[in-house]
């Protein structure tokens, strides 16, 4: 028969072969929590990160339209200066009105070409009033 020290150190061993089978089994379990745990801040993060190119590209949408407002405002105005130009331009140059219609027929002396942007913006002498009333065109 074993000894009572045998059968002592026999029954120790085994406890200890039960916690070390426990703390494995509780370390598996700490490792598989750690990683739900990453993978739970990676999936946070992710989501953050979907929201901000969502919010982004809602952003860069609206600047967009924004910029092609801007564009279309400006192709505007510049439609709109240059039918003011032309309208000053007219009296002064004895241009003809815009319109889609035929040209009319040139007036006797003036040239039968079209007008052209240098005519438009030829040089024009710009007068002050007592230019104009020692010219006598008061």
């Amino acid at each position: 028969m074993p000894s009572r020290t045998v059968l002592i150190l026999l029954a120790m061993v085994d406890t200890l072969r039960r916690d070390i089978g426990t703390l494995t089994a509780e370390r598996e379990r700490v490792r598989a929590a750690r990683k739900d745990q990453e993978l739970l801040r990676v999936r946070e993060r992710l989501q953050r990160s979907e929201a901000q190119r969502s919010t982004a590209e809602s952003e860069l949408t609206q600047a967009r339209a924004e910029r092609e407002k801007a564009d279309r405002l400006v192709l505007t105005r510049r439609d709109h200066e240059a039918d003011w130009l032309w309208r000053l331009a007219r009296p002064v140059m004895g241009l003809a009105p815009r319109s889609t219609a035929a040209p009319a027929p040139a007036a006797p002396g003036r040239p039968t070409r079209d007008a052209t942007a240098a005519d438009w913006f030829a040089p024009v002498v710009v007068r002050k009033p007592a230019d104009l009333r020692d010219a006598g065109t008061e």
